[in-house]
């Protein structure tokens, strides 16, 4: 049993339920029936129309399977189907869908439909459907696109919280200039290389020339003191920034080439919901014609 809405029992008020077992209307608050020929099909076609304006599509697909049980051919009733199917109102309606995803149809209501429809019909119902199909396609291609689109848009969220990372990464100096630690790290165990060959040449020197271990111990100890904090900074400080930040950097290529192939996808998307579009509103724009010449021969 299926609840018809703003549909009144003549005895009470009350909303009437359709039996469509039984073929007859049933009020479930003073239990009246009312068959189906109680209420006239223009009547009934009018309520249907109703029903797709309020966007009650399923009270109005009951109806229509209701009147069909009397006759399957019958051209406003298989249209209305149709339309409920879709949820929609008119041919109109399908032409908005057509910019936006989410669009969807009850396959076998259309099934019935073209199995049903006579021959004279039989166009203009398989043009429907055709457009049921295409819409659905379009659909699922805008879905994807904007899926892709929301993809980006967390890779590019990922990619600026690792660059603020990287910056953390940057090696500050005594004046408040912040450097790579890549360039930073080899420039200072230049330094440290450098200090270190004149640190032996000196203490070489000194061994030639006099050979006093105190003043060799000397010189080793002021090199040590100038080249042991800068080994210390390169190792525990530049070294660790140095290895996060080339890190970092792979990460960084890995989205940047994700994000390219994504932008590609959705390039080449763009180009197919244009295209699809395109030949589903102009297939709508026929179609209205069609569904204008059907309404009009069955008034």
């Amino acid at each position: 049993m299926s609840g018809i809405k703003q549909h009144q029992c003549p005895s009470c008020g009350g909303n009437l339920n359709i039996d469509n077992e039984k073929q007859l209307y049933r009020c479930p608050f003073c239990g009246s029936t009312f068959d189906y020929a109680y209420f006239d099909e223009e009547q009934a076609m009018e309520l249907g129309q109703t029903y797709l304006s309020r966007e009650e599509y399923d009270a109005a697909k009951d109806l229509y399977k209701f009147l069909l049980k009397k006759d399957p051919h019958d051209t406003m009733a298989l249209r209305g189907l149709m339309m409920a199917s879709a949820s929609c109102n008119d041919i109109k309606d399908l032409m908005k869908v057509a910019d936006s995803e989410g669009f969807s149809y009850e396959e076998e209501d259309v099934k019935f439909v073209l199995e049903n429809c006579s021959e004279k019909d039989s166009e203009y119902f398989r043009d429907l459907s055709s457009v049921y199909s295409g819409l659905k396609e379009l659909s699922d291609v805008t879905s994807e696109h904007n899926s892709l689109r929301e993809e980006k848009k967390k890779i590019e969220v990922k990619r600026k919280n690792l660059c603020d990372k990287y910056k953390e990464c940057l090696v500050p100096d005594r004046y408040g200039s912040s450097h790579e630690p890549k360039p930073m790290f080899f420039i200072m165990l230049a330094v440290i290389a450098v200090l270190t060959g004149l640190l032996i040449w000196l203490i070489t020197l000194v061994v030639r020339n006099s050979g006093d271990t105190g003043a060799i111990i000397t010189v080793v100890f002021a090199g040590l003191i100038f080249i042991l904090p800068l080994v210390l900074v390169d190792l525990l400080i530049v070294l660790p920034k140095l290895k996060e930040s080339e890190k970092i950097k792979a990460e960084l290529e890995s989205l940047d080439k994700e994000a390219s192939e994504i932008q590609e996808k959705v390039d080449k998307l763009n180009d197919e919901m244009h295209d699809r579009s395109s030949k589903v509103k102009h297939s709508c724009l026929d179609l209205s014609k069609k569904d204008e010449k059907i309404t009009a021969a069955t008034k």
